[in-house]
């Protein structure tokens, strides 16, 4: 597996509590431009958000010409091909921008996301995999869900779905596509938005949703900003720009992040989720006082809240006290029995703390129950059968993380 994903599991506590790994190589502006491009850039931006995606790809192109080996002009006029209806087009500008960055994920995903509408979806599943596993931008388990839901593999899509709908609650169509699919709504993390709101706001929410799907942060953003100027009392939308915007670029935003999260806790004093929001990111943030007062507030008002408890095992527990931490990650599993995360992180304890490994194999294998492209599992799983001396078992779980788009660097029938 490469290190960029290895590294991850040395940070495990922030990837499991968070749920989102930034999406740094996305991101734009990385490359050195002169006034001229500059201009063409934010001309092109301005014409993608008004809908005017031929002038838009004018403008990229003149960029290409300019500079061609400009990632982001490359990314912007596929995403304006891809809006555009003209889908090989966009393949084909998604393609050059990986040659220049093959880690990029939003680029990956749109690419995946163009094969997909020319119903190539073997192959949009390779970009889906990729994109899951150099990002796990949360974008791609949805379309990934939505790629084996066409495929008819069921199974597979409902645990990719799962996973999207964990972090954007809210989503109607993916709640209404998971009760298709024969999942028990009251499974389900509740929504977070009333159905009671004015329809205005509710058509406006159902594009910010479906931006969120595409991973088009920026037009989600900026369709949550309109909502709050039309609706400044409602606190949701605050809630999802600082989410959106942890995405992005959690380090650059964190005064607007925490802004947006302490907001939504002021118009609704009651709001959970906003409080575990802000805990986490005061979390990372190295605010531990300001992060145990909101986990504690967030239990206080809802003692049965599996994300609540399970955050207060990792950010008020961890090696301080394992036996509260393990307390707590049997309790929210309790509470939740289809919370991967917690499996994830009670596995690892067994595996590096307790040194219990057949207790490992049993909650990385729970996941793959709930999501059995679960490639994180698939990978761990392995490290656990090579350590019992299961070398077939190991050997099975290195071939599938390879099938879902990873590499082992150190496969366990060489070691």
């Amino acid at each position: 597996m490469d290190d960029n994903l290895k590294n991850r599991f040395g940070m495990i506590v922030i990837l499991t509590a968070l749920g989102m790994v930034f999406i740094s190589a996305a991101g734009f502006a990385q490359e050195k431009k002169n006034p001229l491009t500059e201009a063409l850039f934010n001309r092109a931006e301005k014409n993608m958000v008004e809908g005017n995606f031929d002038a838009a790809i004018a403008d990229y192109s003149k960029i290409i010409v300019l500079q061609p080996t400009a990632v982001d002009a490359y990314y912007g006029r596929g995403k304006a091909y891809f809006r555009k209806g003209d889908y090989q087009k966009s393949i084909d500008d998604h393609t050059k921008e990986l040659e220049l960055k093959p880690n990029r994920s939003v680029g990956r995903l749109e690419r995946g996301n163009a094969l997909f509408k020319l119903n190539k979806v073997d192959e949009a599943l390779k970009d889906y995999n990729r994109t899951i596993e150099f990002s796990l931008l949360h974008a791609g388990f949805y379309a990934r869900g939505v790629a084996f839901e066409a495929k008819r593999d069921y199974p597979a899509a409902i645990g990719d779905l799962r996973y999207y709908i964990e972090k954007v609650p809210d989503d109607r169509k993916v709640r209404l596509l998971l009760t298709k699919l024969g999942v028990n709504p009251r499974e389900l993390p509740a929504p977070l938005i009333s159905e009671n709101i004015p329809r205005p706001t509710k058509q406006a929410l159902t594009a910010v949703f479906e931006n969120i799907e595409q991973a088009y942060y920026d037009d989600a953003i900026g369709g949550l900003t309109k909502t709050i100027k039309n609706n400044p009392k409602f606190g949701p939308a605050y809630f999802y720009r600082g989410y959106i915007l942890e995405i992005q670029a959690w380090e650059r935003n964190a005064e607007k992040i925490n802004a947006d999260y302490t907001k939504a806790i002021e118009l609704d004093s009651t709001f959970v989720e906003a409080y575990l929001s802000r805990a986490r990111f005061a979390f990372f943030h190295h605010q531990e006082v300001n992060s145990r007062t909101d986990i504690a507030r967030a239990i206080a008002l809802n003692p049965k809240s599996a994300r609540a408890v399970y955050y207060r095992s990792i950010f008020t527990y961890g090696q301080d006290n394992r036996t509260k931490e393990l307390s707590d990650l049997n309790l929210a599993l309790k509470l939740n029995p289809n919370f991967a995360e917690a499996y994830f992180t009670r596995g690892l304890f067994f595996e590096l703390i307790k040194k219990q490994y057949d207790k490992a194999i049993s909650d990385y294998s729970a996941i793959l129950k709930i999501n059995p492209n679960d490639i994180l599992a698939y990978y761990q799983r392995a490290k656990v059968y090579c350590e019992a001396n299961k070398k077939e078992l190991a050997a099975a779980d290195e071939r599938k993380v390879v099938e879902l788009g990873g590499n082992i660097d150190s496969p366990c029938t060489k070691n």
